[in-house]
């Protein structure tokens, strides 16, 4: 009995066959798409288990990454009813104005072909697909520098430069886990269409991408829309602002360990904190460890002699000996360059025996490589010989390299993308041998003039000799009369002449003054001059002097005496001593307030009138001789009324007055001085 056709799964519609089969959670697009999706973004997730995924979005609609089994298509429709679907775990307005998404897919099984893709209700991405590889203890994956879209002034140019790294390098390692970048993956952090061309590759929807954060790409929150990296701590490796990407990351792929630093902060304490929780934490699930940063501190072009590499080099290079850390991959200088084995920032290797393809590691000693362009949007030239130098070449071609990570070995094969004809190539393993260990105090921080022991509490312990401390040699001193600091290395060596050396930095600090209050002597009034009293000090510091009116800075009143000016009447007066002292912090004390009183004139008169008692006829005056002058105000009074407006120096008698007596008030007034009214005696009476 054949079927009705209303029965058919052609003609039911999508959303009823999801309900049907009890697939609640997949979400079905609409007849007529709305949303468009660009710039798909294909990461490495924790471990090989997982992915992470980045887009942008036109519109602000609630979307999903969908995953399901190769297996499952038929055509080229996706296969919805066998899909999974995983929600956003971070979405936002992107610094293009539209939206990024970021979602991570879980529980992928090893040797197996997915697809998927990232949308909504509204429209969805093209279908993609990805395969995990087998779990075999192993890693390969491809090691690009330095991309940088538009650098060279065109970004068509430079897309079609990395894609056909991209092409070459995928065909030749078809089981690559992920392709890893050192950074630079644009010109500019804010440029879309360097972004764009960046991911342009086919290639890279489906070759998971572990990015680094180099100095073109920190300037803008368009990095980390982008990239949905895993296990990014916000703490170190922060952004320097809220309009700038950042942060340290993480991520396992079957036996290494993947660090991964924003080398555009040089808080490098913050960078070693955080390589030595993640290590303590999951280190010892690994084999290998390996970190990833772009500012290249041991390459051989110009970079290599700036500043702010050589602050990177000292401090970092010991960091990752003391870590353990087995490979260092970096960028930057648009060159490569292998260095030899270094431990603690010096040369482990017997360079006279000239570069070799074996090496044996041991521990605390670390590979550099440094990668070349990827692209060829820009090539730097070498600058010189540097002592760290094992292989390096610039021939002005693009090249990438080939990294396979075994249990024993890590083999990198650096080659050209043209020919892939071979520029480097050498095998990294762990040398036999069982250190001694060394433990070194926390504490590292020597107040100024006490007694430092450089071997109190440090000790050695080795797994067949036991406890080594005796045996430890010191190299290096901490002058505790001299704040600054220090860096002493501590070596030992067992029986077997297996010798392990760490660096201790120690910080000789200022110790701290104490001093009392200081306080004003001499009586504080305008006219006079008073001095500061500093009071006792421990130990016996010189000093300085500001004055304060008000609690504000008198200017240019520095010294240990003040004249106590006019303008400073009524005003609180203070001081604030600076004591110093060789090898102490500065101290600043600052006095109780004392009330700035106003001064008194030394001399005043009486006044006196002067003039006819006549109506018609004006009176005048005669103030006195002063001492300091003042100003002057006048009042004048018949039979001791005040006239009223009569606020004049003179006076002209009128009727009203006639047969009244005259006084007049005078008052004196200058800035500083206490304002004195003096009256005058009664006149006679005025006369008609």
């Amino acid at each position: 009995m054949r079927k009705s056709p209303l029965l058919s799964r052609r003609t039911i519609p999508l959303t009823l066959l999801a309900i049907m089969a009890g697939w609640t959670s997949v979400q079905v697009p609409a007849s007529a798409a709305t949303l468009e999706i660009t710039n798909v973004s294909l990461g490495v997730g924790s471990d090989q288990t997982q992915r992470n995924l980045a887009w942008y979005s036109s519109a602000n609609d609630t979307e999903v990454a969908q995953l399901a089994p190769a297996s499952a298509m038929t055509g080229t429709d996706f296969p919805v009813f066998s899909a999974k679907s995983f929600s956003t775990s971070e979405s936002g307005v992107s610094t293009a104005s539209n939206y990024f998404e970021h979602a991570t897919i879980t529980g992928l099984a090893p040797n197996t072909t997915y697809v998927y893709r990232v949308g909504g209700v509204n429209g969805w991405s093209d279908t993609y697909r990805f395969s995990t590889q087998a779990t075999d203890d192993q890693t390969n994956f491809l090691f690009v520098g330095d991309p940088q879209m538009g650098s060279s002034g065109n970004v068509t140019n430079d897309q079609a430069g990395w894609q056909t790294t991209v092409t070459a390098a995928t065909a030749a390692m078809p089981n690559a886990d992920f392709l890893l970048s050192a950074g630079d993956q644009v010109e500019s952090a804010t440029n879309e269409s360097q972004y764009a061309a960046f991911l342009a590759p086919s290639e890279l929807k489906s070759l998971p991408l572990a990015t680094t954060i180099g100095n073109h790409d920190v300037g803008s929150r368009a990095y980390q829309q982008h990239f949905d990296r895993p296990n990014v701590d916000g703490t170190y490796g922060a952004a320097s602002s809220s309009s700038q990407s950042g942060g340290d990351y993480w991520f396992t792929n079957d036996n290494t360990m993947f660090l991964v630093l924003n080398s555009n902060i040089t808080n490098n304490d913050a960078h070693k904190a955080f390589l030595q929780q993640t290590i303590a934490a999951h280190g010892a699930e690994s084999k290998w460890k390996v970190v990833v940063f772009h500012h290249s501190i041991y390459s051989t072009a110009s970079h290599a002699k700036d500043s702010d590499i050589i602050a990177r080099r000292a401090a970092l290079a010991p960091i990752f000996s003391d870590l353990g850390v087995d490979l260092a991959l970096m960028g930057h200088d648009h060159v490569y360059t292998r260095s030899w084995l270094i431990n603690d920032g010096t040369v482990a290797e017997d360079t006279t025996k000239g570069a070799q393809a074996d090496l044996k590691a041991k521990s605390g000693q670390v590979l550099y490589v440094t990668g070349n362009s990827a692209s060829g949007s820009k090539y730097y030239s070498l600058s010189g010989s540097y002592d760290w130098t094992a292989a390096t070449n610039q021939d002005g071609l693009p090249s990438y390299t080939k990294v396979n990570i075994t249990a024993s070995a890590i083999t990198l094969e650096t080659v050209r993308t043209g020919d892939g004809s071979t520029i480097d190539k050498t095998v990294l393993q762990h040398a036999d041998e069982t250190k001694p260990v060394i433990t070194l105090p926390a504490e590292n921080t020597v107040t100024y003039g006490s007694t430092f022991d450089a071997l109190t509490g440090v000790s050695a312990t080795d797994n067949t000799d036991g406890d080594l401390t005796g045996s430890i040699s010191v190299t290096g001193s901490v002058n505790a009369s001299a704040i600054g600091d220090y860096s002493l290395v501590y070596s030992v060596t067992d029986a077997a002449g297996n010798t392990t050396s760490a660096t201790r930095n120690v910080n000789v600090v200022a110790g701290n003054l104490t001093a009392a209050n200081p306080s004003i002597a001499g009586q504080v009034a305008v006219g006079l001059t008073v001095s500061a009293e500093a009071g006792e000090w421990t130990p016996n510091a010189s000093f300085s002097y500001q004055w304060l009116a008000d609690g504000a800075a008198i200017s240019g009143a520095t010294g240990k005496t003040l004249y106590l000016s006019p303008n400073l009447a009524g005003k609180t007066l203070s001081v604030q001593v600076a004591g110093a002292a060789t090898g102490y912090t500065t101290l600043t004390k600052t006095s109780p307030n004392y009330l700035v009183a106003k001064a008194s004139f030394g001399k005043k008169a009486k006044p006196g009138i002067k003039g006819t008692l006549r109506n018609g006829k004006r009176l005048s005056v005669k103030v006195g001789t002063w001492s300091p002058k003042p100003s002057f105000s006048y009042q004048w009074y018949a039979n001791g009324k005040a006239i009223k407006g009569a606020k004049f120096s003179s006076l002209k008698l009128t009727r009203s007055v006639v047969g009244k007596r005259i006084t007049v008030k005078v008052t004196a007034t200058k800035a500083g001085y206490a304002t004195v009214t003096v009256a005058s005696s009664a006149t006679s009476k005025v006369k008609r």
